[in-house]
């Protein structure tokens, strides 16, 4: 009786779960990158990069992120549709070029130093990932190579962009 039970509570579950409300049809999920979750009850935010979520941790958000980003609420179900991927810890922060050498990163380029790599904005990813320079560091390019290649954190057009129905901002 208590497995039909538990069945009957994963059937129930999922025909009341729709899809997340920054997954609409016809996109891929490597397209919501940028976007940040929060299911009520649940601990945390989650950040979707790279087509993943990642648990943003609460140092990481006060260092890396805007306040003032919208952050959708949404059920666990939906928040699963999205392959886990690495946590965004405390260690991750931001950093700017400083170099002025030639053929190499102009002064005041970004980077995400994420994980042990160093990973470049391209376009306005900066901005369009709500991402704040309240605690960038400047580093030189000799500091910089001294972190690993990292995927690029690409920008997400903002026509493209869906609205975030139901979201609030963060404190």
């Amino acid at each position: 009786m208590g497995r039909l039970l538990s069945v009957f509570s994963l059937v129930a579950t999922a025909a009341t779960c729709a899809p997340a409300v920054a997954y609409p049809p016809n996109r891929a999920p490597g397209e919501n990158n940028g976007y940040f979750f929060e299911v009520p009850g649940h601990d945390g935010i989650w950040m979707i990069d790279q087509g993943k979520r990642r648990h943003v941790h609460s140092g990481a958000w006060v260092a890396l992120f805007d306040s003032r980003a919208p952050v959708a609420k949404i059920k666990m179900c939906q928040l699963e549709e999205f392959p886990v991927g690495p946590p965004i810890t405390n260690d991750s922060y931001l950093a700017k070029s400083s170099s002025t050498e030639r053929n190499f990163w102009s002064t005041g380029r970004y980077f995400w130093i994420d994980g042990g790599a160093r990973r470049q904005f391209i376009g306005e990813a900066f901005r369009h990932h709500h991402f704040s320079e309240k605690h960038m560091k400047t580093l030189t390019n000799k500091e910089l190579l001294d972190f690993s290649h990292g995927d690029p954190v690409r920008e997400v057009k903002t026509d493209e962009r869906p609205r975030l129905g139901g979201g609030d901002k963060r404190p």
